[in-house]
């Protein structure tokens, strides 16, 4: 069973931006605090191990490998929020959501030859993409007109070879 986690910011207004979604062995997030200060929220079933800060500084001055693993984690955290903030600035919808959908699949082993389920909801799409639940339909309906996704179930999708980078503006 997939075990995946929302970590997540509401503001005082209470929209809700999902930052990044974390999957079964991933790291949650690092905090140079004693008090992780965003929410976290199982999509599915999981367990979470939470270990204080002193203890992962003392594991990292001792074992390479976990520095390694900590520093690619953070590497790889960076440029998916630069990726998604370029995306928020520069792209339509259907190209936003195209790209968090390319990202999906490529974490499923696989992927390419059957249908990936999603393992949230399109509220949480919306919330992560900066776009509205509608949006998210209306994006979804466009990539399925372009014939750059296939929706197997409304949970679960395929990517179509050969359009990966086709993306051209519909016309109304």
């Amino acid at each position: 069973m997939p075990a995946t986690v929302r970590c997540c910011t509401v503001d005082a207004d209470g929209c809700r931006q999902i930052f990044c979604f974390s999957k079964k062995g991933g790291i949650i997030g690092l905090s140079d605090l004693d008090v992780w200060h965003f929410t976290t929220e199982a999509v599915d079933h999981v367990i979470v191990k939470a270990v204080p800060r002193a203890v992962l500084e003392r594991r990292l001055k001792k074992n390479a490998v976990l520095r390694r693993e900590v520093r690619e984690y953070v590497c790889n955290l960076l440029e998916r929020w630069e990726r998604q903030l370029l995306a928020l600035v520069n792209k339509r919808a259907p190209e936003r959501l195209r790209g968090f959908l390319d990202e999906v699949a490529a974490s499923r082993p696989g992927a390419g030859n059957r249908p990936v389920a999603l393992p949230m909801c399109r509220r949480d799409i919306a919330d992560h993409l900066g776009m509205s639940l509608e949006t998210v339909s209306r994006a979804f309906t466009e990539l399925k007109v372009r014939r750059q996704i296939e929706m197997a179930t409304p949970e679960k999708y395929q990517m179509l070879q050969g359009v990966a980078n086709s993306v051209t503006p519909a016309v109304a």
